[in-house]
């Protein structure tokens, strides 16, 4: 339950350092990890993990941190959010350490806040009165956040009805851990600093306390100003990183730090921080207070000096630029394997056009081909430009130093992002020649794309997973199997003998994915005894975090070393997608790869969900699709078999992350249980989709959703018995009844049905003692919930008569049936199929004991009950027996014209329902061909043997 509720309220509190606030907060990580290192605690110190600031070690630590102006109280939204934060974390951890939530800020508490000051005063809240009513405070912001959320989210207009059922269940159930709570418990958990300063004096002040602290002789007399500057940019760099396991400070990376040469120490200082910041840090305002002195005297003349450099400068500028105003990724020395025609193509598009977008699936090579296709038209263009467009491509340009130092530009302190993305446009516009602007891994800022692709005097590539509307696209083909075959050898730098089928199936797992190809083969050439087989089983079993996989590589897309799991994870990132559409995202991930059909996914909510379902699911898949997540053709979609892989591998790593699937998975259930009761045949397209979520959450992972998971196999294998009997479907009601023991309760109405689908099965197999075993198995367990389970209880009973037929004890037979008929009249239930089912098992029992008129009679009662159903409500597979079990009685009393009567109304029901594989239907269709050849008619006999087979 807690899972759910931190999926849905849980406060995402990742940022980007952008403002002052951010630079206080930054300041503070750096005094609480100076401070950890001088007294070597070896606490483990998060940035931008859960809240501001995560601290690891005897206890655990949440700080949130505010540099503002103003002063705060509870009325505060700043305070109340951060209440209500600090209370998701502790649902979150109170169980693991112990606990302590703190709010620091730099300002002050108002004067109208009584309550918070008491509390300051007193911080352990000895005094009963102030910490009851801090108690009936913090009770009553929690209630008010919880509503405030509640009402926003379901306000959201793209989100279904289900998501809407799911958000108001999960603050139910939150309101409901806030009152089973012990709120003094989370109360004696918050701390408050308040240090009184504007921020200005603050900033001034911590920087003060850092300074003497970097002065402690464990700095080894290293500048101070140096440290501060280094330091600062390790927590910068650190709180950008995307796993949230790696934005960690450690006692280790300041001793790293410090066995550097001032010289390597300045080249480790992040000068872009400083502008990022948009604030002066103290330490560079205290180095050049003097310097600004003198600039500001010299500023007239400066300003004369400079509008004549420019106008000389203005003239020749554009003469002596470099061919390559950016840095140019090296062409790769790998060899291009079925390449050549996707070359040829980006050669004849751009002839006709001056814009082109690649786009294609992470890894596929849509950079690699870009950076060959560089390599082979260096004489048709003056200019290169290469533009990463991570983590925007506004900023890609921006902050490239290449780019702004070639082409001149100089910036005022002052000058807003769009300033200085509109100076860089004007320039490019302004060279003459022919330029090529290469735009790698674009992913949504098409603002600025459409600025880029005003500028006429240039080409544009770009590559990108998504869809970009308006411009000409070229679709990366995958590779073929020969040409993948070559890059897996080409990379492979040991012998290791692997079976040539292996390979193939590899190969075609990955979808000839050139980048995991390679990243494999890495991984077994730095090995020591890691094949092929072995890579490929952790792949397909969803360990890619086994020990034995933990290898480092060396890749050049990165500065250090990495592993295949946090590769792969970092190319296949779910960014910039709603909520609804990473919901979905997971969803699909647990399907077949390749044929999901649209309609199928709106079917599964029933009729009454249908049409908002279709609106729903058909709007998430087209924005999936633009952003390249899957690909949707017509109303079929496909998604990469490897971005399903590390989607599941993702979810779960979290205790209980398939919850989250558990309404449609509970939906899939009910349609194929509500289908195949009806119309068997239109039940099939919904298996491959149960099949499927089946297979992907292993046993280990299913802990979470267990019960819905064996409902689901139960109902797949139920239908199944519509298509084909086999040894194999057999072992598995044999698996799934042992597994629902194990984590059912023996009362439980799911347990007795899964025992009388379990007898059935058994009695396929001729083995009547143990078919007897579990239909009473299943009695027993039903008559335990007798109303609730009335109807599985009369389909248990229909079983045990139909068992006792078998066995010729036709007078027991027709006393369960006795027990069927009270049960129908102590509960009132209308007319239904089971009752033409009774008449059809009495009229097998008066055949048994070769009672052929009575036989008749009760297979004719049998068709008449069953026609009264309306069509829509009924199984005609039923009707099928009925007619069938008429054909052959009437053959037997050699009345010819009824019989061939039936015989012709048995081929034309046959003929209309899809069930041709069905192991009682291959029976009727056995007996029909002896009785048709019987009469003379081989053509129809024909037709018979022809369709059976």
């Amino acid at each position: 339950m807690r899972e759910n509720i931190l999926k849905i309220f849980e406060v995402n509190t990742d940022a980007v350092a952008t403002n002052k606030g951010f630079y206080y907060q930054y300041l503070v990580v750096l005094k609480k990890w100076i401070q950890n290192f001088i007294s070597e605690k070896n606490d483990f110190i998060y940035s931008e993990v859960d809240d501001d600031i995560k601290e690891v070690g005897d206890e655990l630590i949440f700080t949130q941190v505010k540099c503002y102006t103003k002063g705060f109280s509870f009325h505060s939204v700043e305070i109340r959010k951060s209440i209500f934060n600090f209370f998701m974390l502790f649902l979150k951890y109170n169980e693991e350490l112990k606990i302590k939530f703190c709010f620091n800020s730099n300002t002050s508490v108002l004067k109208s806040d009584k309550l918070l000051k008491a509390w300051i005063g007193d911080p352990t809240l000895k005094d009963d009165i102030i910490r009851n009513q801090c108690h009936i405070k913090i009770y009553d912001i929690l209630i008010t956040e919880i509503n405030n959320r509640r009402r926003k989210k379901l306000e959201n207009t793209s989100i279904s009805l289900f998501q809407k059922e799911e958000i108001k269940v999960a603050a139910n159930d939150l309101k409901n851990e806030l009152s089973n709570l012990t709120i003094n418990k989370f109360i004696d958990c918050i701390n408050w600093v308040f240090i009184n300063n504007n921020p200005d004096e603050a900033i001034k002040k911590i920087f003060h306390e850092i300074r003497l602290l970097l002065s402690h002789e464990k700095f080894q007399n290293i500048s101070v100003l140096i440290l501060e500057n280094v330091l600062l940019s390790e927590i910068y760099q650190c709180s950008q990183a995307r796993e949230k396991e790696n934005r960690v400070l450690l006692n280790k990376t300041i001793t790293n730090i410090l066995l550097k040469t001032e010289n390597e120490l300045e080249a480790h200082v992040n000068y872009k921080l400083l502008k990022l910041l948009n604030v002066q840090f103290e330490q560079l305002t205290f180095k050049i207070e003097k310097v600004q002195k003198k600039l500001k005297e010299h500023s007239s003349k400066i300003k004369d000096l400079s509008e004549n450099v420019n106008v000389l400068q203005r003239n020749d500028f554009f003469s002596k630029l470099p061919k390559n105003l950016t840095l140019i990724p090296n062409s790769p020395i790998e060899n291009i394997y079925g390449r050549d025609d996707s070359l040829n193509d980006l050669k004849r598009i751009l002839s006709k056009t001056r814009i082109l977008y690649i786009t294609g699936t992470g890894g596929i090579g849509k950079t690699f081909l870009v950076q060959k296709f560089l390599s082979k038209v260096q004489k048709n263009y003056d200019y290169f430009i290469w533009i990463n467009s991570i983590p925007s491509l506004i900023e890609a340009f921006i902050l490239n130093e290449s780019l702004i130092l070639n082409l001149n530009l100089n910036f005022a302190s002052d000058d807003s992002i769009d300033h200085r993305f509109q100076m860089i446009i004007n320039h490019i516009a302004k060279i003459s020649g022919k330029l090529l602007l290469i735009i790698d891994n674009f992913e949504n800022d098409n603002d600025t794309l459409k600025k880029l692709s005003l500028l006429i005097n240039c080409h544009i590539i770009i590559t990108t997973r998504s869809i970009i509307e308006g411009l000409p696209s070229y679709k990366l083909p995958i590779l073929d199997l020969d040409s993948a075959k070559n890059v897996y050898f080409e990379n492979l730098n040991r012998e290791v003998e692997t079976d040539e089928s292996v390979i193939i199936d590899f190969l075609k797992f990955i979808e000839f994915n050139p980048l995991v190809i390679k990243l494999c083969t890495k991984t077994i050439s730095y090995s020591i005894d890691l094949d092929l087989s072995k890579l490929y089983n952790h792949l397909k079993d969803q360990t890619f975090d086994d020990e034995e996989l933990k290898i480092d590589l060396f890749v050049l897309e990165e500065n250090t070393p990495i592993r295949i799991l946090s590769f792969l994870q970092k190319t296949f990132e779910l960014k910039n997608l709603t909520s609804l559409e990473k919901y979905i995202l997971e969803f699909l991930s647990l399907l077949p790869a390749e044929e999901i059909i649209i309609d199928d996914l709106a079917q599964i909510g029933g009729e009454e969900n249908y049409k908002i379902n279709k609106i729903t699911f058909t709007n998430c898949i087209n924005s999936l699709h633009q952003k390249g997540w899957v690909e949707r053709n017509e109303g079929v979609l496909k998604m990469h078999r490897l971005i399903q892989e590390l989607i599941k591998y993702n979810i779960r790593k979290n205790t209980n992350g398939f919850v989250a699937n558990i309404f449609l998975i509970t939906w899939l259930t009910h349609r194929i249980k509500e289908v195949a009761a009806y119309n068997p045949s239109k039940s099939f397209k919904f298996l491959k989709y149960a099949e499927s979520i089946l297979s992907s959450i292993k046993e280990p992972y299913r802990k979470s959703i267990y019960q819905p998971l064996l409902l689901l196999e139960n109902e797949l294998l139920n239908a199944y018995q519509w298509v084909y009997e086999s040894q194999s479907i057999h072992d598995r009601w044999v698996d799934l009844t042992r597994r629902a023991e194990n984590h059912l309760n023996p009362d439980d109405v799911n347990l007795g049905t899964i025992y009388n689908n379990i007898a059935l099965s058994f009695f396929k197999k001729n083995d009547i003692t143990n078919s007897f075993l579990y239909i009473h198995k299943s009695i027993n367990t039903l008559h335990k919930n007798e109303s609730k389970a009335v109807n599985n209880l009369i389909n248990a009973y229909c079983g045990l008569s139909h068992l006792y037929i078998e066995e010729g004890n036709l007078i027991e037979g027709v006393n369960s049936l006795k027990i069927v008929l009270d049960l129908r009249k102590k509960y009132s239930l209308n007319e239904d199929q089971q009752i033409a089912i009774q008449y059809n098992i009495i009229g097998f029992g008066y055949l048994k004991i070769n009672n052929l008129e009575k036989a008749i009679m009760f297979f004719e009662r049998a068709v008449k009950e069953h026609l009264r159903i309306p069509k829509e409500f009924r199984n005609d597979f039923h009707l099928v027996l009925y007619y069938s079990n008429l054909a052959f009685t009437f053959f037997t009393f050699k009345e010819d014209e009824k019989t061939k009567i039936y015989l012709q109304k048995t081929s034309l029901l046959l003929e209309t329902i899809n069930l041709s594989n069905n192991y009682l239907i291959e029976n009727i269709y056995e007996s029909f061909i002896l009785i048709y050849e019987y009469y003379g008619y081989f053509d129809k006999a024909k037709k018979f043997r022809d369709y059976y087979k």
